[in-house]
């Protein structure tokens, strides 16, 4: 689908100077930096209790512990072509960022699931964990609009076109020095858990630009971008453990979560900014930008005790689910751009 749109986008790009009929038309290209992080993707690996005991129904005091997304410098790319009153535009933006973070154990230890060894359920835990998690989001956006001018400094555009986006989160947490939490004879040496949840969209873009001339060199704008998206969730879990259960090792492969649904989500974006003109051809845009997806598609870690055996005492079995989020990328932008 996206290369349909590159290319439809690509005939419009070399047509609309034709099809404007203005001499005066011209080009611009920007290139810039976002700095930005996305928010509503952060998800908690693991929870740490203190040992109290070795049987099961100990009390014990549970730590959550995260990870999530930093803020970061991304580029941005515009092409456009301006008439004066029908332009067309091209933009691209991107994050991505691999984060990493440490469960420490020593008293704070950490639970694992109760794990199926040899047709009997045991309960373990680790004495630390890992986690890293790699979040990517790529957006494009393939407008047209035409420019109304109220006034002589003052120009509205409304316009409409096309938007492609893909949001991807991988989430690979090991648990380390892991062993058994009931004495049963139950020693985990690794478990390692690998989550992938991938959203991708395509859909109609609508909205509005307003542009004000301050001066000869100034100008300040906004804009509000609504998007209609079809998109594509996808979510994969694979888990590797590997057990020593009275001296012979296991080792399991289990696959976890896999679920695919297909939606019509919305989405938004909201800039204002100011912009200064060295001359006729040079200028620089200072800004900042708001993107908000309605429930992007991810994966949480759900905690919650279970109660459905006698012998577990409300001891929360940790679990990875596919869950709905609204994610929101925001921050402050620069570009240069040159017209010709």
């Amino acid at each position: 689908m996206l290369k349909k749109v590159l290319v439809v986008a690509a005939l419009l790009c070399v047509m609309l100077p034709f099809a404007a009929q203005d001499k005066e038309g011209k080009w611009n290209i920007e290139l810039g930096g976002w700095f930005t992080r996305p928010l509503g993707l952060d998800t908690t690996y693991a929870y740490g209790f203190k040992v109290t005991g070795t049987t099961v129904g100990v009390n014990f005091a549970q730590k959550p512990y995260s990870i999530g997304n930093e803020f970061r410098w991304q580029p941005t790319f515009k092409l456009a072509y301006d008439s004066g009153s029908l332009d067309f535009w091209i933009d691209y933006t991107t994050y991505d960022q691999t984060s990493f973070s440490v469960a420490p154990g020593t008293d704070n230890q950490i639970y694992l699931n109760p794990t199926l060894v040899n047709g009997a359920y045991y309960f373990g835990y680790a004495t630390s964990a890992g986690a890293s998690m790699r979040t990517s989001y790529t957006n494009w956006n393939f407008n047209m609009g035409h420019t109304f001018h109220p006034t002589d400094k003052w120009a509205l555009m409304v316009f409409g076109g096309l938007r492609y986006l893909r949001l991807e989160n991988d989430l690979h947490v090991d648990y380390i020095d892991t062993s058994d939490l009931n004495n049963w004879g139950y020693d985990l040496g690794t478990d390692s858990v690998r989550i992938r949840a991938n959203m991708t969209g395509w859909g109609l873009n609508f909205g509005l630009q307003s542009n004000y001339v301050l001066g000869k060199r100034f100008e300040v704008g906004t804009g509000l971008q609504v998007s209609m998206l079809r998109t594509t969730n996808d979510v994969d879990q694979y888990e590797i453990l590997n057990a020593n259960y009275s001296g012979t090792v296991y080792s399991y492969g289990m696959t976890g979560v896999n679920s695919s649904q297909q939606r019509v989500t919305p989405a938004l974006e909201m800039y204002a900014e100011a912009k200064f003109n060295f001359n006729e051809a040079w200028y620089a845009k200072f800004g900042y930008r708001f993107d908000f997806i309605k429930d992007g598609f991810g994966f949480d870690y759900a905690n919650t005790p279970d109660l459905s055996g006698g012998a577990m005492y409300g001891i929360p079995t940790g679990g990875y689910y596919p869950t709905s989020k609204d994610v929101t990328f925001d921050g402050l932008y620069f570009s240069i751009g040159y017209k010709f």
